[in-house]
């Protein structure tokens, strides 16, 4: 049996944009309406798991199924990476030990998967395929959550 493509989205922002807040938010919203969602969180530094009031924790708290955690040199879930690249993180996403109905991507502009932007900034010219741009302020949850049901509306 082959294993369905996930439905993965990224949320993209400059640091202190409130990309973790916007996530944590999304968890809690479309795990209200019966989604099971998972987060990778990429981290170009060592990473600190599960400590109280860091993202891997806060996701975890809101009531991710799956928070994959990823830098160039550990991974969270026993996974060592030696790639940073986009390929490593499809075989990341295709070895979750759960069946999920959306990931969320922290971070990764440069990947190639479709992107919520999140921060007073826009977008830079480098950053493909952006679903949204949501500015910063209370509005931006209503309106991840509505771009994101509509994304998935048009994606499954």
């Amino acid at each position: 049996m082959t294993k369905k493509a996930l439905p993965v989205l990224a949320v993209c922002g400059y640091s202190g944009s409130g990309k973790t807040t916007l996530i944590e938010a999304l968890i809690l919203r479309l795990q209200a309406r019966g989604l099971r969602l998972a987060v990778l969180k990429h981290d170009a530094h060592r990473l600190s798991v599960d400590t109280p009031g860091k993202d891997s924790a806060r996701f975890f708290d809101a009531g991710a199924a799956v928070v994959l955690a990823h830098d160039p040199t550990q991974g969270f879930m026993r996974w060592r990476m030696t790639d940073d690249g986009p390929d490593a993180m499809e075989a990341i996403l295709q070895s979750l030990p759960v069946d999920v109905d959306l990931v969320l991507v922290e971070g990764h502009k440069g990947s190639p998967w479709p992107k919520l932007w999140v921060g007073a900034e826009p977008p830079p010219p480098e950053v493909s395929d952006v679903v949204a741009v949501l500015p910063a302020g209370d509005a931006r949850f209503d309106m991840a959550e509505q771009a994101v049901q509509e994304w998935l509306g048009e994606s499954n």
